[in-house]
């Protein structure tokens, strides 16, 4: 476990990083961040998913995990959508208000560490990885390749008084 980080935002609130190595949690708000160099993180920006190499107050980077029925969900705490896939798309956004199957969201241990997002489709479950151009998430097939690992940052807000 790491030492926490403090960042303050916007004069109103600290935001603390306690720590990397964080299992998705319901109720909890985490930055997913990609384990590797350069440690892209899954970023909303004026309505599109995107990955940055660093975050900023006005960015939408700050996830809260929900949970349905077994399945986790991450909703994006600026817009309200969920992370996940519409219709046959392999291109992961995040436009949808509610969290339903393709908002869907599993995570296995990577074997280096972090973890893998899985989303569900039909009987299978995909994996989530970046796209070779590193602008985007996709989900790949288990035999396409592993899928990317992530570090789910547990971020907790304290109200200056």
């Amino acid at each position: 476990m790491s030492d926490p980080v403090h960042i303050k935002d916007d004069g109103s609130s600290i935001l603390t990083i306690q720590s990397v190595e964080h299992h998705p949690k319901a109720g909890k708000q985490f930055m997913i961040r990609e384990r590797q160099e350069p440690h892209r993180i899954i970023t909303l920006l004026f309505g599109e998913l995107v990955l940055i190499d660093e975050q900023s107050a006005a960015q939408g980077w700050l996830w809260k995990c929900v949970k349905k029925s077994g399945w986790y969900g991450f909703r994006n705490v600026v817009s309200g959508s969920y992370l996940g896939y519409k219709g046959q798309s392999k291109t992961l956004q995040a436009c949808m208000p509610h969290h339903k199957n393709n908002e869907y969201f599993m995570t296995e241990r990577h074997e280096d560490g972090g973890y893998v997002l899985l989303t569900i489709h039909g009987e299978e479950l995909w994996q989530v990885a970046i796209s070779k151009d590193g602008k985007s998430l996709v989900e790949k097939k288990a035999e396409e390749g592993a899928g990317t690992a992530w570090d789910f940052v547990e971020i907790s807000q304290a109200h200056d008084r």
